[in-house]
């Protein structure tokens, strides 16, 4: 009969004790244990980039995406070296990012003529993905102190650049976008209001009063549905995208009035129906219609930037909404899907640029030096509604609140700023 026990080369029997066997048991679960987690540092550390991309606001991820892929471009023009892999994906690369590296890049944007709020702009994404590659155990404590340490470009600091940059003719704004907001006079903002009577003229009013009574930033306006409305009651439902806040505000006399007669020519009502709508040349609107593939509405939409250098990681990171969701959605077969596209931020954008050039050609008759121009923008509204609350004695914390802005608000510091008499609300007693 076979023993249980094992024998030796002496035949002498080997008994384990239970105690023997627990620690046995052990270092070899502790072995297993440990591979695991080494794996799980291993996956938690080279998606670090990723997995924080993930839990942050599109917008956001956008900027970084698109900051680090100039880093990328100046490293390319600079010393001919261009990266397989992005800088937003992987942290194993900032292991070679220094502190002369980063200085070198911020001197590259002052002479290619980038304004100083993006330089500081780039040079905050680059302490933060400085400090999340740190975490990652692919910066060592040196490279990000010192990356860390490179302050920002404040004050009389950015005057003096600029002012050099401007005797050696470097631009000091390179892109679209305006370095000052374009605040309208009197019989300006009377000739923006007085749009023709046609649909696509109360759409615009509609728009315009959203921006200018209301304070709501474009991509809050454009994304407004029916459902948001309530005319019994006179107020608007307001999502804030930046701040992810549910307001509800009260509509002025005049926005209620344009609301009524544009309702009126609505023909899609229905509660998920978009409340500023597509437009066509003949100035009327664009309501149920056959919804086209999925990338012919991207494209109608905005679409992705195909002159983008990060168009890749851009469309990659891009999330779906339930519009994109919906156009994929199987359709029953003959059944055509009607839908009713709302208007995007980049046509409101060039629609409000278009009037405002109108206004100029109807009251000034091109007399203006171009840098006079009425330059509008759809943000301007925004800046005008501030500065209008501001002067007209609102409390800087209402004006905040009511702008949708949470904590401290570089816009409505600015405003206020700007009054006559700095210490007209100041109390002492």
């Amino acid at each position: 009969m076979d023993s249980f026990f094992d024998d030796d080369e002496s035949n002498e029997l080997v008994v384990s004790s239970p105690g023997q066997t627990r620690v046995s048991m052990l270092a070899i679960e502790a072995e297993l244990l440990g591979e695991l987690a080494r794996a799980a540092d291993d996956f938690a550390r080279n998606n670090m980039f990723t997995e924080r991309q993930r839990t942050k606001a599109w917008n956001s991820v956008r900027k970084e995406i698109a900051a680090l892929s100039n880093f990328m471009l100046f490293l390319q023009q600079s010393a001919d070296l261009s990266l397989s892999f992005h800088l937003a994906e992987e942290p194993h690369l900032w292991q070679a990012v220094t502190f002369g590296l980063v200085k070198l890049f911020l001197r590259w944007m002052q002479l290619k003529g980038y304004r100083i709020k993006t330089i500081n702009d780039h040079l905050d994404v680059i302490k933060l993905y400085a400090r999340l590659a740190h975490d990652a155990g692919f910066q060592t404590a040196d490279q990000l102190i010192s990356i860390t340490n490179i302050p920002r470009i404040r004050g009389a600091q950015a005057d003096r650049i600029d002012i050099e940059r401007e005797q050696q003719d470097i631009p000091t704004n390179i892109g679209h976008k305006k370095p000052e907001p374009t605040f309208l006079e009197q019989e300006e903002f009377q000739a923006l209001l007085n749009r023709p009577d046609t649909p696509q003229g109360w759409r615009d009013l509609v728009a315009i009063l959203l921006m200018y009574d209301l304070s709501l930033r474009p991509s809050e306006a454009v994304s407004l549905k029916l459902k948001d409305l309530n005319m019994d009651e006179r107020t608007l439902r307001i999502t804030r995208h930046k701040t992810h806040d549910q307001q509800k505000a009260r509509l002025t006399r005049r926005l209620y009035d344009a609301l009524t007669r544009y309702l009126s020519l609505r023909q899609d009502r229905s509660p998920e129906a978009p409340l500023l709508v597509r437009s066509l040349k003949n100035e009327k609107l664009v309501e149920r219609i056959p919804r086209a593939e999925p990338q012919v509405e991207a494209a109608r939409r905005g679409g992705r930037r195909p002159y983008s250098p990060n168009r890749p990681l851009y469309a990659q990171r891009q999330p779906t909404s339930e519009m994109t969701r919906s156009a994929r959605r199987k359709k029953v077969k003959g059944e055509v899907e009607l839908w009713t596209p709302p208007i995007t931020t980049r046509a409101l954008a060039k629609h409000v640029h278009l009037i405002g050039l109108n206004i100029e050609e109807e009251l000034h008759q091109a007399t203006r030096m171009p840098e006079e121009r009425l330059n509008l923008t759809s943000y301007d509204g925004r800046h005008e509604w501030t500065r209008r609350a501001i002067r007209s004695g609102s409390d800087p914390i209402a004006v905040t609140k009511a702008g949708g802005w949470k904590g401290h608000s570089a816009m409505v510091a600015r405003y206020y700023g700007e009054l006559d008499i700095v210490n007209e609300d100041i109390i002492l007693e």
